[in-house]
């Protein structure tokens, strides 16, 4: 699965996320323009953690595209 840094809407900055499909699977929705959900693990002062989900913006879909095709991030 292909990490990316990401703008997470509920820590409210840039994390490291993982896609949520495998590359092939990534790769197929990228070039049909579906949906990419992505995925990180927040980790809270008590210990406790929570994983955030959500949907690629459209830069961050073209960056994903772009650093798996083998082109700059």
């Amino acid at each position: 699965m292909p990490t990316l840094q990401a703008f997470c809407n509920t820590c409210q900055k840039i994390v490291s996320a993982h896609t949520v499909l495998n590359d092939q699977d990534t790769l197929s929705a990228l070039k049909l323009n579906g949906d990419v959900k992505i995925v990180h693990l927040a980790r809270f002062s008590d210990g406790t953690g929570a994983d955030h989900v959500w949907s690629l913006s459209g830069s961050e879909r073209e960056r994903l595209r772009s650093q798996m095709s083998g082109g700059s991030k």
